[in-house]
């Protein structure tokens, strides 16, 4: 009877979000990173923080920041990337969010070499809910750095638990580097 009761209880709270409306704007998360490079052995993770609030109607704005480290050697690598954007989502179907961003990005990076980068950010992705409760998202991005371009692809899934809670996992591959997250987001 015991084990019914916490089976019972786990059940509902797993399915307390069942009515999803549309994608959430307004979200606070923090998350681990572990990013790759193709053509190093590092391998720093860390920690990303990305929120973001709905202005309007349509309006958006966006933030991300990530730190990620390394030890290698006698020396450490130490990663950091900031995004800020603001822009708008499209038409919206039912359930799903087509939108913009327009923005800036800088990329440190110290250890091996010591490197800036920073330049503009054009992001265009599509967020919609399925199964009630799970968010799948893709969006393709093009920063424009100082000495050269770099595309990135994401891919993102999140679970919401309740409609002010939820976890989720994100993949982005780019040009230079690639990143997995897993997070949790707090939604307002």
């Amino acid at each position: 009877m015991k084990y019914a009761k916490r089976l019972a209880s786990a059940a509902l709270l797993l399915s307390a979000y069942s009515h999803a409306q549309e994608p959430s704007w307004d979200y606070f998360s923090i998350g681990y990173d572990n990013v790759t490079d193709g053509d190093s052995d590092y391998r720093p993770s860390g920690f990303g923080l990305s929120g973001a609030a709905s202005m309007g109607e349509k309006g958006i704005i966006y933030a991300r920041y990530q730190r990620s480290d390394d030890d290698i050697g006698e020396g450490k690598i130490e990663l950091e990337q900031i995004r800020v954007a603001a822009g708008g989502s499209f038409d919206s179907w039912y359930k799903t969010d087509i939108f913009g961003l327009v923005g800036f990005q800088r990329r440190e990076l110290e250890g091996l070499t010591n490197s800036t980068e920073d330049g503009l950010a054009l992001t265009l992705g599509i967020r919609s809910v399925l199964l009630d409760a799970l968010e799948l998202g893709a969006n393709l991005q093009y920063v424009d750095y100082s000495a050269e371009g770099e595309t990135d692809l994401e891919l993102s899934a999140q679970y919401y638990f309740t409609e002010g809670f939820s976890v989720g996992l994100r993949y982005t591959s780019g040009d230079s580097l690639d990143t997995a997250s897993a997070q949790v987001s707090f939604h307002y």
